[in-house]
């Protein structure tokens, strides 16, 4: 399809005109095309939060073939998700996800569906103060989705921002209870923490010990959705028993030989209790994907990973079994893919979610993520051989969903299918030393080549300008970045085979050693869990996908303010231990963080001043690498009544000062309250550190002053 030219020159549109479509309201700009939130392209579906990983999922769609600055063999484009939480004290950046995205091919899958459109997963770490369980935590979460341009985090009301292309939503979701902690039962007994004596004091935050919740049993269940009884009617149930029974039912229903003795034994229990077994068993068996109490409202595939995610939303305030201070009941999400596109489902693994009675739920319902890590490794194609796969999930409330039929129904629950996009081969992964990743930016946005034939790299060694994170597609900067901190290395496997990865100080010269890289690494498993592998001698044994989900090969520690370029070689050997070869990249290290320093001039430092004045001096703010970020300055105590005064440069500033004593910068005292204040100045270069995040801060600097006579 031809792509229109304000979708496919979106860049240099906004270049020109920043409100060139209209969707920046306080702009004196004049809008030439007024265009917003158009979905056409993409939408943004649903989104939730996984309490075992303590993370956000937004799962989005990819509409139409193209549009998306081309297909898998090139760079493509990116859909941003910028994620909002409210906790009820004002909307709160929760930070800025990213997903490579292109060009697919329309068409039909084997079984005739539709292959577009393809659902991918945007995913952001979120860990808020907790509450105990008798306090619902239950967030508003504000998800804003965006091509190719990042949603803002600051200026007027960045959480009211609406993109060109993509859209915004608003879901629910839960938050985990905390453990019981002492305070809490001091809070409990009305016992002042400072009626303790002193030692015990570091005890207050420690988790109380106590039995998990046990499920309720049939005679609290009864109780707990057993509406008031009258004079005219007898007890009704807020929950039909073939809701809260259902477990028990299901298992006597499909029992492949009946225990009679014991069924007469549940049926006189029932019947002390006021209900009718009979008719609970016939009310479950007629049941056929019953969404009134839960349902999977979209399911999608995150690619970096690779993860399933199916998004369930909870309907209704009881029905669940139980509080959150009790067990609850549990969510069962099977997850099924077509591997070879030849319309056979294959059952990939079942993800676990707890629910709970929760009296105080959204009309709109909570959002629940259930994600299953998935190995797609053997399925990979070359990137000129898209392959979008179906796959499906199946909800069941209670009762485990089947492993060996896709086509099960549950009792309550649904069933969603969708197309994922696999990720793609890359050429010699897996047959080779293999290298995708350095520093958490992938090795194709790192300005380093290699020359087999002479064993020589080339390049600066730098990130290339506006690069991401691989795994979560986080921004790094808009210009060239160097590394810093621990540099994570990862790689393909060679199944049965080994690896070395050794580095140099290629600024030290030519003749350089080469340090081989041993330490422990500790790699995450497809099932949550960790574990380590250990060199023997100078190298490693690979792992299989399974057993290190992001094919981590090894963590390596420069030496402490190693500011060089550098060398990383990794050679392989396979099961037979032969050579298989060896790739080299370069990176630019630099680990000294900016400096900075702060005076006023007229007056000088600590001085009084009349109110109102302006005080004025200079800020120095400087990476001594040249790869500055930002900098800030601010007024502290900024509680007081009268503001914190108009401060100029307004921050943050972009780059860095001028040499000492460096950039002016005043304040106007108007309106501020008479106090012992200071101004305070810090720092952040763009050094990508520890392979996860962006700059390294200088300490803060401070010049104090009084206002007032």
């Amino acid at each position: 399809m031809d792509v229109p030219s304000h979708r496919s020159a979106l860049p240099a549109l906004l270049a020109e005109n920043p409100n060139y479509f209209g969707n920046l309201p306080d702009s004196d700009l004049k809008p030439v095309m007024p265009l917003q939130a158009d979905t056409s392209w993409e939408k943004l579906i649903d989104v939730g939060y996984n309490a075992d990983r303590q993370e956000l999922e937004a799962t989005f769609a990819i509409n139409l073939p193209s549009g998306y600055g081309g297909n898998l063999c090139t760079s493509g484009s990116w859909e941003y998700v910028r994620f909002w939480v409210n906790t009820g004290s004002g909307w709160q950046d929760a930070g800025l996800a990213g997903v490579n995205v292109h060009d697919l091919p329309a068409g039909t899958d084997c079984a005739g569906a539709e292959q577009l459109p393809v659902s991918y997963v945007a995913r952001m770490s979120y860990q808020p103060a907790r509450e105990i369980c008798i306090f619902p935590l239950l967030p508003q979460v504000r998800a804003i989705l965006s091509w190719s341009v990042p949603p803002p985090a600051t200026g007027s009301a960045p959480y009211d921002w609406t993109p060109v292309f993509g859209n915004v939503i608003n879901d629910h979701v839960q938050i985990p209870p905390r453990p019981f902690i002492l305070a809490d039962v001091l809070s409990t007994l009305k016992i002042a923490p400072d009626a303790l004596p002193s030692s015990m004091a570091a005890g207050l935050e420690v988790p109380i010990q106590v039995p998990p919740p046990q499920p309720l049993s049939l005679t609290e269940l009864v109780s707990a959705y057993s509406e008031a009884k009258t004079e005219q009617r007898s007890a009704e149930l807020a929950v039909p028993a073939h809701r809260f029974a259902a477990s028990a039912l299901a298992s006597a229903a499909t029992a492949t030989v009946s225990d009679q003795q014991a069924i007469v034994k549940t049926i006189g229990t029932w019947t002390e209790l006021g209900l009718d077994w009979p008719a609970a068993v016939a009310g479950l068996t007629a049941l056929d994907g019953d969404t009134y109490y839960e349902q999977i409202e979209c399911l999608g595939l995150d690619i970096a990973l690779p993860r399933l995610v199916a998004t369930v939303t909870i309907k209704q305030p009881t029905g669940y079994n139980g509080g959150l201070c009790t067990a609850g009941s549990t969510e069962y999400v099977a997850f099924w893919a077509d591997l070879g596109g030849e319309c056979s489902l294959s059952y990939l693994g079942t993800a676990r979610i707890s629910v709970h009675d929760i009296a105080s739920i959204p009309p709109d319902g909570l959002q629940y993520a259930a994600v299953l890590p998935v190995d797609l490794s053997k399925i990979q194609r070359p990137c000129d051989e898209p392959f979008l796969m179906r796959v499906r999930a199946v909800l069941s409330w209670a009762v485990p969903p089947s492993t060996t039929n896709s086509d099960a129904g549950p009792y309550w629950g649904n069933v969603v299918d969708t197309h994922v996009q696999v990720p793609v081969l890359r050429s010699g992964a897996g047959t080779g030393p293999d290298i995708f990743c350095i520093g958490g930016i992938g090795v194709l946005s790192i300005d380093s080549s290699y020359d087999p034939a002479t064993q020589t790299t080339s390049g600066t060694g730098l990130t290339d300008p506006g690069a991401h994170f691989l795994f979560n597609g986080l921004t790094t900067s808009p210009l060239s970045c160097p590394f810093g901190g621990v540099v994570v290395i990862n790689g393909a496997p060679v199944p049965g085979g080994s690896y070395r990865v050794q580095v140099r100080d290629l600024t030290a010269g030519s003749g350089a050693p080469w340090i081989t890289v041993t330490n422990p690494v500790t790699v995450g498993t497809f099932g949550g869990q960790t574990n380590t592998n250990v060199a023997t001698g100078e190298y490693y044994s690979y792992l299989s996908n399974a057993d290190n989900v992001f094919n981590a090969l090894t963590d390596w520690y420069p030496p402490a303010q190693a500011n060089d370029l550098w060398e990383i070689k990794l050679d392989a050997l396979d099961a037979a231990s032969n050579p298989l070869g060896e790739v080299r990249y370069r990176i630019q290290l630099d680990n000294t963080p900016p400096v900075c320093d702060i005076h006023i001039d007229n007056g000088g430092d600590c001085k009084r001043f009349s109110q109102p004045s302006d005080i004025m001096g200079h800020v120095y703010a400087v990476d001594p690498e040249g790869y500055p970020g930002s900098y800030s300055i601010w007024v502290e105590p900024q509680n007081l009544p009268g503001g914190v005064g108009a401060l100029t440069p307004v921050s943050p500033v972009s780059g860095e000062t001028g040499p000492e004593p460096g950039d002016p910068w005043t304040l106007d005292t108007t309106n501020m309250s008479p106090c012992a204040y200071t101004v305070q100045v810090q720092a952040v270069n763009r050094v990508i550190v520890d392979s996860v995040t962006v700059g390294f801060y200088s300490p803060i600097a401070a010049v104090g002053f009084a206002l007032g006579v």
